[in-house]
């Protein structure tokens, strides 16, 4: 029964079967996080952000954006799915992501940028060139 219960766990953590690092961010009092790789619904509901994003900025799909597109709210969406506390738990829910843009800064885009480095898309995902602000 003990095994069951590891294996249990072990399937149902939310960073055991992800890539994940834990951080040090000075500039929040030293604390301790773990950014986790982002999951492929992560992925989809980013790119559905960065589409609803472009849609609001008058942009057509597929085009050049000739204005500037706010990318913030779908970034601010990826770190509040993948930062993690040393034990293991979500520290943001979404309902956090508007707070989180609202504040969004160089120390949210770091964290930002190792999720999508552990998720293996660091060289491809740039949320400006996603919204066409290239």
């Amino acid at each position: 029964m003990a095994a069951k219960q590891g294996i249990r766990a072990l399937a149902t953590a939310p960073l055991a079967p992800f890539k994940h690092e834990r951080v040090t961010v000075p500039e929040w009092e030293g604390a301790k996080l773990v950014v986790r790789q982002m999951t492929a619904g992560d992925w989809i509901d980013y790119r559905a952000a960065i589409a609803r994003a472009r849609e609001a900025a008058g942009v057509e799909p597929g085009e050049a954006a000739e204005v500037p597109v706010n990318v913030i709210p779908a970034t601010a969406l990826v770190l509040v799915r993948t930062l993690f506390d040393e034990s293991g738990k979500r520290v943001l829910s979404d309902r956090d992501a508007d707070d989180v843009a609202a504040s969004f800064s160089d120390v949210h885009g770091r964290l930002v940028d190792k999720a999508f480095e552990l998720s293996g898309i660091s060289n491809n995902a740039d949320p400006v060139a996603d919204a066409g602000n290239v």
